[in-house]
């Protein structure tokens, strides 16, 4: 999928398939409308270090981190000059529980 963004002031142009991301075992899926995309395979390393649903859950939690990224820079960009005192406490609350959402899902505490 193609989407722009924008990270300060500058505008990106994002070329990947839209989250939510979903692990299931050793599959990274994405669920639209009448279709579940497969976005990505995890090798099984189980039996080197077992990191297999961990490494499956990370990456399903690949868009969420890259929105919060995103959230974060934002909020970071609109204080320049300012200080970070001059935010208002709901763009920071906000922007602290995406980056908190995403964490729990990539460590698997959330989806």
């Amino acid at each position: 999928m193609k989407t722009e963004g924008q990270v300060g002031q500058e505008k990106v142009e994002v070329r990947h398939t839209a989250g939510p991301w979903k692990a299931a075992g050793e599959e990274v899926l994405a669920s639209h409308p009448g279709a579940t995309l497969h976005v990505a395979r995890v090798w099984n390393v189980e039996r080197y270090n077992g990191s297999t649903g961990a490494n499956a859950r990370l990456i399903a939690a690949a868009p969420e981190l890259l929105e919060s990224c995103k959230a974060v820079a934002a909020l970071q960009a609109s204080t320049e000059g300012k200080g970070l005192l001059d935010v208002s406490s709901v763009a920071l609350l906000e922007a602290y529980r995406q980056v908190a959402c995403a964490i729990a899902k990539a460590e698997g505490r959330g989806e």
